[in-house]
């Protein structure tokens, strides 16, 4: 393997996702959600 630091795990420990809804005017955000690494983008989008 060319990049020993950069192993792919397929299980998903603990993780936190910060997901955003900017404001196009002065683009900062305007809803956030924290969620578990396991749930899907589109389910919190």
């Amino acid at each position: 393997m060319m990049f020993d630091w950069a192993q792919y795990k397929r299980s998903k420990r603990k993780a936190v996702k910060l997901h955003l809804v900017l404001d196009h005017d002065g683009y900062l955000p305007h809803y956030a959600v924290i969620s578990d690494g396991k749930q899907a983008d589109i389910r919190a989008a």
